[in-house]
C-alpha cells in the first residue's frame, strides 16, 4: 500500500492550487474575457498544464520508487494509476467551478498572510477526503475479495466516467464564467 499512498499524498499536494486557479491573475482576468476564445479554453489550458505537472511528478515518483523499492505489481501499478485519473479529472472538474465560484486575489511573491478562500478551501479537503475515501474503499475491496484486478477494473469505470464529466462540465463553465465576469474581474483585479 506504500505505492497508492504515495500517489495519493502527490494529487493531494498538486491538485490544492487548482481550487483558485486564478489566483494570481490580476489585471489578466480581463484579458480572458476579451481574447478571442471560449472560457473553455482557458479553463482546458489551466487544466492542462496541472495535468503535464503532475504527470512529470508521477514519472519521477515511480521512477525512484522502482529504483529503490521495487516496481508494485501490475495490478496494483495499473489500479493506482487508474486511481489518479479518476481523482485527479473529477478533482479539476469540481476545482474549475470552485476558482469561478469563489475567487480569491493573492499576490504573486508574497507568502504571509495570504490565504485561499475559505469555501474554497473547505470544498477542497471534502472532495479530497470523497476522493480518497472512494479510491481506499475500493483498493481494500480488491484485497478483501482476494481480486488483483478487480480495483483496476473498478477505477477504468470511474476514470471514464470522471473524464465525460469533465468535458461535459466545460460549456456551462463558461456559461457560469460569463454569469460571473464582474465578480471575477471586481476580487482579481483589486
Amino acid at each position: 500500500m506504500f505505492f497508492p499512498g504515495m500517489m495519493a499524498y502527490l494529487v493531494l499536494i498538486l491538485i490544492a492550487p487548482s481550487y483558485n486557479s486564478f489566483a494570481h491573475e490580476s489585471r489578466g482576468i480581463q484579458t480572458y474575457f476579451m481574447a478571442p476564445v471560449r472560457f473553455r479554453e482557458i479553463l482546458l489550458g489551466k487544466n492542462l498544464m496541472t495535468l503535464v505537472i503532475v504527470f512529470a511528478e508521477l514519472v519521477l515518483c515511480v521512477t525512484l520508487v522502482g529504483m529503490r523499492v521495487g516496481f508494485p505489481s501490475a495490478p496494483v501499478l495499473l489500479a493506482t494509476l487508474l486511481a489518479m485519473i479518476f481523482s485527479v479529472v473529477a478533482q479539476l472538474t469540481i476545482a474549475n467551478w470552485s476558482s469561478l465560484s469563489f475567487p480569491k486575489r493573492m499576490e504573486f511573491g508574497k507568502m504571509q498572510g495570504q490565504r485561499n478562500s475559505g469555501m474554497s478551501v473547505f470544498v477542497m479537503f471534502g472532495v479530497q477526503l470523497v476522493m480518497g475515501g472512494i479510491s481506499a474503499l475500493i483498493l481494500f475491496a480488491g484485497r478483501w475479495t482476494e481480486s488483483p484486478w478487480l480495483p483496476a477494473q473498478l477505477f477504468a469505470v470511474l476514470s471514464a466516467a470522471a473524464m465525460g464529466g469533465y468535458f461535459a462540465s466545460l460549456d456551462s463553465l463558461t456559461h457560469l464564467a460569463e454569469g460571473k465576469k464582474e465578480i471575477l474581474i471586481d476580487t482579481l483585479c483589486r
